[in-house]
């Protein structure tokens, strides 16, 4: 969208914000990740390219490890990363680094040395620049023509890695990860399609791998993000189980901060995440993600920990600042906004009083799983979030179950299949 745009701090780095007024549930970005993973225990169940389940697997040319869902996707898949990966996969998955290693190296297999190598050489020439000559941190990622293109390498290169707030000990077992990965790399065609000779190296090629290997196992653990799809049960929505299917590195997407009370929800339609907003949103407000830590399921000191622990900084939000309660001690009475006068706050009320049947109803027919209901319950539930946005006082217990139901809705739209249940309580997959 045109009215999303990228800001800087010098205390909170690039940002995104809005600049015009925008209500719940509008869509603000939808990106393709520049790379992504399948987490290895749903290789036999899902496409190694698109991460839909396969029905009818086609297996690799080559290897037994991994299933595609069409011709396809076994081609796209070979041809941007799977024939560098496919002869040492087992030892790739094997070697339990986890996912943000086997991400790390996905971004390398799927780049190319020659691209990583431009593009490194490249943001070392920009960072030199100073700030009248269009360099500085404001600047950071932007290509030559002064676009932040997502699917440009350097906008992942660039993504904060919080380097100098890790201890030796972090960074030592990084940089150990770092050259193991580089071994295995070795062991494929990597640098071989990159203009070396895969059996001798050259060692500024092996420093310059070994580096970018090393800056991605720093700037992923604070920047990745979860595929997922949600598991919907035959008997009630409430019981749908959400899983974490893969990981994905994208450039816009990074750029937005955390908030305990986040003000856009994501949803991933294969790997493309699709950012909308659950709260109203005026013209200069920032677009709030949440990196796991809700204030309605966490209390204050674990969320503070927490996020201090993996992304290092002390979160401000107003729930922190202000204390807000979890779910179970939220207030149920719903209190027009502080300096509304008398007679409005009773119009106020008779208002909510009114509009919270039509609320209910909704809530109920998402509660319910009644997916035939849901394009109609989504509007109603909508307007009722942009209403106590603009009338009531939060924290509110209402505000939270009417969020989780629009949450719901689009999680439907997204990653997601449901199950039932046989009489010999097995599950079987809905086609």
């Amino acid at each position: 969208r045109a009215d999303v745009k990228i800001k800087y701090h010098p205390d909170k780095g690039r940002y995104l914000v809005v600049e015009k007024d925008v209500g719940p549930g509008e869509i603000l970005l939808i990106e393709k990740p520049y790379s992504s993973i399948l987490l290895p225990e749903y290789y036999a169940t899902h496409c190694q390219t698109c991460y839909q389940r396969v029905s009818a697997p086609m297996p690799c040319w080559c290897c037994s490890k991994v299933r595609f869902c069409s011709d396809e996707c076994r081609l796209d898949a070979w041809e941007s990363f799977h024939k560098i990966e496919c002869q040492q996969l087992d030892l790739i998955a094997g070697a339990n680094l986890g996912k943000n290693a086997m991400l790390a190296f996905r971004i390398l297999t799927s780049s190319g040395k020659i691209y990583l190598e431009y593009v490194v050489n490249k943001v070392k020439e920009e960072l030199e620049k100073p700030e009248n000559e269009g360099g500085g941190p404001e600047k950071l990622g932007f290509n030559e023509e002064g676009c932040y293109d997502a699917a440009d390498y350097r906008t992942i290169y660039t993504l904060v890695g919080n380097t100098k707030q890790r201890g030796v000990g972090d960074l030592f077992k990084r940089g150990l990860m770092a050259a193991f990965m580089l071994k295995i790399l070795e062991l494929t065609p990597f640098f071989f399609n990159g203009g070396s000779d895969p059996r001798n190296v050259k060692v500024q090629d092996k420093i310059l791998v070994g580096g970018i290997l090393l800056t991605h196992l720093q700037n992923l653990p604070c920047n990745a993000h979860e595929i997922a799809e949600i598991e919907i049960p035959s008997g009630s929505v409430k019981d749908s189980i959400q899983s974490e299917i893969g990981a994905a590195s994208y450039g816009t997407l990074s750029l937005i901060n955390h908030s305990c009370d986040p003000n856009v929800v994501r949803h991933y339609h294969s790997s493309h995440a699709v950012v909308r907003t659950v709260r109203s949103l005026q013209a200069g407000d920032e677009i709030l993600d949440n990196y796991g830590y809700h204030y309605a399921v966490m209390a204050r000191e674990e969320r503070q920990r927490k996020l201090y622990n993996q992304y290092y900084f002390n979160c401000a939000c107003i729930p922190c600042n202000n204390s807000w309660a979890t779910y179970t001690s939220l207030s149920q009475a719903a209190v027009p906004l502080a300096g509304t006068q008398p007679e409005q706050a009773k119009q106020i009320i008779s208002e909510h009083h009114k509009a919270t049947k039509q609320y209910k109803k909704a809530f109920d027919h998402v509660l319910s799983g009644k997916f035939s209901m849901f394009s109609e319950a989504l509007p109603i539930l909508l307007e009722h979030l942009a209403f106590l946005d603009k009338n009531i006082t939060r924290p509110i217990r209402e505000y939270n179950d009417c969020q989780e139901a629009v949450k719901q809705c689009y999680s439907l739209e997204g990653n997601s299949y449901r199950t039932k249940v046989n009489s010999k309580k097995e599950k079987e997959m809905i086609v």
